[in-house]
């Protein structure tokens, strides 16, 4: 597995970088090939956009704070469901 994150949001912290990219590498788990989830937006924003691409896969997501879409947990399994996809 091979998973990389990149953050393209104003005004976010290492905390949350950290934790977000501990989701994604929850989330692809054991599966092969190289993965690559970027994360578009600004914490001034209510909604981000998630880029996942990875063997077979390239899509893109939108994630609203407002319904908790901006929470590890859920970043985690959105990932675990595009990647199983």
């Amino acid at each position: 597995m091979a998973a990389t994150t990149n953050f393209q949001v104003n005004g976010i912290g290492k905390m949350t970088q950290a934790r977000l990219d501990a989701a994604v590498k929850r989330g692809i788990g054991a599966r092969p090939g190289k993965w690559r989830v970027q994360f578009l937006g600004s914490t001034a924003e209510d909604v981000w956009e998630m880029c996942v691409s990875g063997p077979r896969v390239e899509t893109t997501e939108y994630l609203d704070r407002a319904l908790g879409q901006l929470e590890p947990d859920y970043v985690a399994s959105a990932v675990e469901r595009i990647a199983s996809s």
